[in-house]
Parts: C-alpha cells; sequence; structure tokens
C-alpha cells in the first residue's frame, strides 16, 4: 500500500516535470467547495454496516499549466466514520462520526468542449483527526469499538474523481464525485489489538465554485 502511494507522488511530479516543457499561458484560479459524504470502514474482523452520511466543505486551488493538464490542492473539513447494520447477535444502534481537516494534492487532468470542461482528478490525501461523535446503546468495549479512542491521528491515501464544469465570465461552477481510499488506520494493528485493519472508505460529492486570477476565461 505505502508502496503505491509514493509511486502516485513520483507520477505526480513527473507530469509536472513535462507540464513545464511547453510555452503555455498559466491559469490560477482559488474559490470554495461543499458537498456530502457517504463513508464506511474496512474493517478486519469485518462489521456489518450501512453507509454512513456526512458533509465536507473547504477552499480549492488550481494551477493549470498547460493545455490538458495542471494540479488543484485542497484544504477541507470533512466526515468520515460508520454506521452498523442490524444484526441478530448486534441488534442495538452504533453510529460514529470522525472529523478531519484533508487535504488532497491532485493532477487534474481536463478537456474542454466549448465553455465546459470535463476533467479527472488523481492523487495523493492526507488527513488530520479532529475529533469524534459516538451515537450507542452498547456500554463501552474495546473488542466491538465501542467507547475505543481513536489512536492514530494522522491519515493518508489515495483519492480520485471526475467531473465536469461550466466557465462564465464571473467564474468556473462544477460539480465532482470522488473515491478516497485510505491507507491508514485509524486503531492500532499490532497481534495484541482487536482490528488487523480499521481504514476509512469515502465516496464524496461535491459542487464548487472558482475565481479566475490568471489567464482570462
Amino acid at each position: 500500500m505505502r508502496t503505491t502511494f509514493l509511486l502516485c507522488l513520483l507520477l505526480i511530479g513527473s507530469l509536472g516535470l513535462s507540464a513545464q516543457t511547453k510555452k503555455y499561458i498559466p491559469e490560477y484560479y482559488v474559490g470554495a467547495n461543499g458537498g456530502i459524504t457517504l463513508s464506511s470502514m474496512r474493517f478486519q474482523p469485518t462489521i456489518k454496516q450501512e453507509m454512513k452520511m456526512g458533509m465536507k466543505a473547504g477552499a480549492t486551488f488550481r494551477y493549470i499549466s498547460e493545455k490538458h493538464f495542471g494540479i488543484q490542492l485542497e484544504a477541507n473539513f470533512a466526515q468520515y466514520g460508520w454506521k452498523e447494520a442490524p444484526t441478530y447477535q448486534y441488534p442495538k444502534l452504533y453510529e460514529r462520526t470522525l472529523n478531519y481537516l484533508e487535504v488532497p494534492f491532485l493532477s487534474h487532468i481536463f478537456f474542454n468542449i466549448k465553455k465546459t470542461r470535463i476533467f479527472f482528478n488523481l492523487g495523493p490525501q492526507v488527513a488530520l483527526f479532529l475529533n469524534d461523535k459516538e451515537k450507542s446503546e452498547y456500554e463501552p468495549n474495546d473488542a466491538r469499538a465501542y467507547g475505543k479512542a481513536v489512536e492514530n491521528r494522522f491519515n493518508y491515501g489515495i483519492c480520485g474523481g471526475m467531473g465536469f464544469e461550466y466557465r462564465s465570465k464571473i467564474g468556473s461552477f462544477g460539480v465532482e464525485g470522488r473515491y478516497f481510499f485510505s491507507l491508514g488506520d485509524i486503531f492500532n494493528n499490532s497481534k495484541k489489538d482487536p482490528f488487523e485493519a480499521s481504514a476509512p472508505q469515502v465516496i464524496s460529492a461535491s459542487v464548487y465554485y472558482l475565481i479566475p486570477i490568471g489567464k482570462k476565461q
């Protein structure tokens, strides 16, 4: 998993170097984004779950370095977490919201169709755990994560998405769907710990507005 993460970083670096070989008038954008998240946890041993809805909102910076390529950096407040699906053995309510500050660093590949852009974003993401909230009808139990504190505050992984935007005289309006595959666990995963894996996986849908501060649209 870590090898995949490093390879993605190297890929973005090589793309960035190739982008500098051709002359292009750079484009710069700043703006805001907001939307919803649908998340669950990749637990091992597994826990039966339903997708949990949350929110995300933040700031976006985009730099276009050539005709079809740029980079995008974001700083977002995002909610991950999970909601247990009722089973015969565990019929009660349990859900947990994990609040994060996430920073994705993305390759931005796009194609213009008049004033519309279709794009793909791909790259690494790091996230810092802020706090959490539990809703539980169970007593604290480390073997099932009830009441168990988050032990690893730093998370990282790979995210990718696609969407489209409309470029107008007052800025760019867009929508994007994205998936975050976490490579980091929220709980310790040694042999003595209850979980071998406890990593978030998140689907998000967002809208955004960007203002050009470089090349005119």
